[in-house]
């Protein structure tokens, strides 16, 4: 049984706003040229699975081939 589409529930939001750009972009730039996974990336940077899955899903393209200046830790 289905719930009418005014009862589901709203996806709940992900906050990525505190995380620097210098983080997103290692997280991004990692996981698209480097065998690590969300997993990975969220222990290693101390995030939650879903907020590195939000930065992920909402990098800008560019990110993915421009080499981060320095390794952010």
């Amino acid at each position: 049984m289905q719930l009418s589409s005014r009862r589901r529930r709203a996806p709940e939001k992900v906050d990525v706003e505190g995380i620097s750009d210098e983080v997103k972009h290692m997280i991004v730039y990692e996981w698209a040229h480097y065998t690590i996974s969300m997993d990975e990336l969220a222990r290693k940077y101390g995030l939650t699975w879903s907020q590195v899955y939000e930065i992920i899903k909402s990098a800008p393209t560019r990110l993915l081939w421009s080499s981060p200046k320095e390794k952010v830790r």
